[in-house]
């Protein structure tokens, strides 16, 4: 089977959005870390003054693709800062 597809669209949106938004609607505010080789993701339960890191393990692919996909959006906030800085 053979598809092919001709289309130009163009979207009016900042890429560093596009990627914060992401980031926001996986992780919903948790961290990423990994530890003794394993990787998990962090949330803090909080009740009341007392907060709680609850730990649990993704895949090493999961982090490696949350983990990129913070890459890409240091990059693009760098990238803007850069060029933002040489217009001045």
């Amino acid at each position: 089977m053979r598809i092919s597809v001709k289309s130009i669209q163009e979207v009016e949106i900042n890429p560093k959005e596009v990627v914060q938004r992401l980031l926001d609607q996986l992780l919903r505010g948790d961290d990423i870390i990994k530890k003794d080789g394993l990787f998990y993701r962090v949330q803090e339960i909080s009740a009341g003054s007392r907060s709680v890191e609850n730990l649990l393990r993704i895949s090493c692919n999961e982090y490696n693709y949350l983990k990129a996909l913070r890459l890409v959006l240091n990059e693009l906030t760098d990238s803007r800062e850069i060029a933002q800085n040489r217009r001045i």
